[in-house]
């Protein structure tokens, strides 16, 4: 089964320039979980799939106390988030910097796939 988590926004230190390390800028998650979603699609119980909630709290976590250089960097660490989850057996995760300091650019952004 595919979980996806759809834009979960938090603030952060990110960028290279010397002004970026002044102010927090927004980054955007987008990550695809392929999980092994156990009995639960019969149960209809929490204790019979993943979680998502610690996984959310994790990232928040992760880019809320961050000061990062690349959004490479924290696209590898979320990915390790991910699949540090059990159930979890595959993330595609997309960190998009929409505030980055690019004349004419909406955003910039960086998609991975991680396997186990």
């Amino acid at each position: 089964m595919i979980l996806k988590i759809k834009n979960l926004t938090a603030k952060t230190i990110i960028g290279v320039y010397n002004d970026e390390k002044l102010r927090r800028q927004k980054l955007v998650v987008n990550a695809e979980l392929d999980y092994d979603e156990g009995k639960s699609p019969q149960s209809d119980s929490i204790n019979d799939t993943m979680n998502y909630h610690p996984i959310c709290d994790k990232i928040t976590y992760l880019l809320e106390s961050g000061d990062f250089h690349l959004i490479e960097y924290v696209c590898e660490e979320i990915g390790k988030i991910c699949l540090s989850t059990p159930q979890v057996r595959s993330a595609k995760i997309e960190v998009d910097k929409p505030e980055a300091p690019l004349k004419g650019v909406d955003s910039v952004s960086v998609t991975k796939i991680f396997t186990r």
